[in-house]
């Protein structure tokens, strides 16, 4: 995501945050539905919003939060 390419993961809570609105997320033992999702991940246009989900994970903002946090305990 952080070079704006779309991503394709399995659906799961996890990645689904992480992923958000750059790319999908489908069942990866379901390989027909799996190859479809990589195929259309590719033609879609995404604009920005790979690159943008990609900067809520910056290290240096998660750095950030974290020492926030330990100030706060």
């Amino acid at each position: 995501m952080a070079t704006n390419l779309p991503v394709v993961a399995n659906n799961d809570p996890i990645r689904k945050e992480i992923v958000g609105e750059a790319g999908m997320l489908v069942d990866p033992t379901k390989a027909e539905e799996y190859s479809l999702s990589l195929k259309r991940a590719l033609e879609t246009n995404w604009g920005e919003k790979p690159r943008n989900q990609a900067k809520k994970f910056d290290w240096d903002k998660i750095v950030g939060e974290y020492k926030e946090l330990i100030k706060k305990l």
